[in-house]
């Protein structure tokens, strides 16, 4: 089954914007979800609200968010600071319905670091009409592009060692 990340975040949205639904229930759904669903602040600066993927994906409990005052920018790579902070602004382009897709690196608690692909919308704008609240869906894509480069890599060692051989391989069609 092929996951359309436009339409995990239309729901998440919408089930974060509904009344009907508990915060209980919110959460459980949320914490189903394969990937880091999270909600941040862009007015404080800090996160509200994180899935429990995150304690699955990089190792962080909910206390530890809290030891870290709720500061999405202490999760993200020190290398890609300046980047996540330069797609957070982006989304003060977005119209309502709208998303924005961007790959940064998260810290890992153990000291290493994942790729991940996060896909985000606005849930709420201050008075000002900037956005005040977003919602963000962050997938891991450290497996793929690690096969990514593994695949490329292969392929060069491939063309390097036919060049130094002198042989090849093509196909001919002949229709």
């Amino acid at each position: 089954m092929q996951i359309d990340p436009q339409n995990n975040v239309s729901f998440f949205k919408s089930l974060f914007e509904s009344g009907e639904n508990s915060e209980g229930f919110q959460q459980k759904i949320a914490d189903f979800y394969p990937a880091i669903v999270y909600i941040y602040d862009a007015d404080q600066k800090k996160l509200r609200f994180v899935n429990k993927k995150l304690t699955d994906l990089l190792g962080y409990s909910y206390e530890d968010i809290e030891q870290l005052d709720n500061d999405l920018m202490k999760f993200v790579f020190e290398d890609d600071v300046s980047l996540v902070q330069a797609e957070l602004d982006k989304f003060n382009t977005l119209k309502d319905n709208d998303t924005h897709t961007y790959n940064s690196r998260f810290n890992h608690k153990k000291g290493d670091w994942r790729y991940f692909r996060t896909q985000g919308t606005i849930l709420r704008k201050n008075e000002k009409g900037n956005p005040s609240s977003l919602l963000l869906i962050a997938h891991d894509i450290t497996d793929q592009l690690q096969t990514e480069e593994e695949a490329r890599a292969s392929r060069a060692l491939l063309s390097e060692t036919e060049k130094l051989l002198h042989f090849g391989t093509w196909t001919w069609d002949t229709v």
